[in-house]
């Protein structure tokens, strides 16, 4: 069953009054809408009518390519670690320092590994 099922109860030629009962957004929003590239719809004189099943079908494309975006981002990025040899610069770390988030962290001893923030 079609998330869009109830759209099938409206006639097979959409107005943009029908369109204004099927989404919540305004008249301009509407016409907005209907100026897409790629949205289904027919202009006849001033009138311009959208095709019921063209424009499930151009829901339903743009359902799957919204969810395939969220997806992407959602994806973990690949990080690379850093070596864990000490090293001179380990040393000499200041008492208190910042990180790239802002957040200020104090280093406990010379010794400590992992600082704690503050």
């Amino acid at each position: 069953m079609s998330i869009f099922a109830s759209i099938k109860n409206k006639p097979e030629m959409l107005s943009a009054n029908d369109l204004l009962e099927i989404f919540p957004i305004s008249r301009s929003g509407i016409y907005d809408l209907l100026r897409e590239p790629g949205f289904p719809c027919i202009h006849l004189g001033r009138r311009i009518i959208v095709p019921r099943d063209a424009m499930i079908e151009w829901l339903e494309n743009r359902l799957q390519e919204e969810l395939n975006s969220a997806a992407k981002s959602r994806e973990p990025t690949e990080v690379s670690a850093a070596p864990e040899t000490a090293s001179e610069a380990d040393t000499d770390l200041p008492e208190t320092q910042v990180r790239e988030d802002g957040v200020y962290i104090k280093v406990l001893s010379r010794d400590a590994k992992k600082p704690q923030a503050i």
